[in-house]
């Protein structure tokens, strides 16, 4: 994947994650608890939205410093995207159980750590590469 390429998908994925974020975090002030949702349920998908949004928040600021980069951002910010993913989206979905009665089963909520650890990775990977990289 060429670097403008990569720094295209950041960009688009990183607005898509905030513009996201707004929608899911209105949702969550507003229509949870109108839902029937407890205030434990709703702060529950509130981290979600709120990793959701720090993790568009730094796609945006690598794309923005990534001519400091002597790197490619390609398999950080698919891990990135990946973690996001599974940590939020895992978030939603068990936080919101009362409303649309799926039952998750017992491996369903171990993807929440996964999605954690995989964006705790993606940012090590960052670090260590810039701290490797060679002025």
């Amino acid at each position: 994947m060429r670097t403008d390429t990569i720094i295209r998908k950041t960009i688009i994925s990183g607005v898509f994650l905030i513009f996201l974020g707004i929608i899911l975090g209105s949702i969550a002030a507003h229509g949870l608890k109108k839902a029937g949702l407890d205030a434990e349920k709703i702060a529950s998908f509130e981290v979600g939205v709120r990793l959701q949004m720090y993790t568009g928040m730094g796609l945006l600021l690598l794309a923005g410093i990534q001519q400091y980069l002597k790197f490619s951002l390609k398999s950080p910010v698919n891990l990135m995207l990946i973690g996001v993913t599974f940590f939020s989206g895992s978030i939603y979905f068990l936080s919101t159980k009362q409303i649309h009665g799926i039952e998750a089963g017992k491996i369903f909520p171990l993807i929440t750590p996964v999605g954690g650890m995989l964006l705790i990775i993606s940012w090590a990977i960052i670090l260590i590469r810039y701290i490797a990289q060679k002025d």
